[in-house]
């Protein structure tokens, strides 16, 4: 439910300023997004293995940008 909430932020900021929301945004935030929508409309396609590949390989990177964008 986090990732969900992750990527739900994220739409909320893009359709805030698009603009500065693909200023700083990679790839991995469009992923987030995309992701929230599977949870939310598509659960059944949710792949266990996947999100764990999710969360352990990619969130850190994600945690670390969105510091770094806080700090600023």
């Amino acid at each position: 439910m986090r990732l969900q909430e992750i990527g739900e932020n994220l739409a909320r900021l893009r359709q805030m300023d698009a603009d500065a929301f693909n200023a700083i945004a990679d790839g991995s935030w469009h992923k987030l997004i995309g992701l929230r929508n599977i949870i939310l409309h598509g659960y059944q396609l949710i792949d266990p293995e996947q999100i764990w590949q999710i969360v352990t390989d990619e969130l850190p990177d994600f945690a670390e940008t969105i510091e770094a964008q806080r700090k600023e």
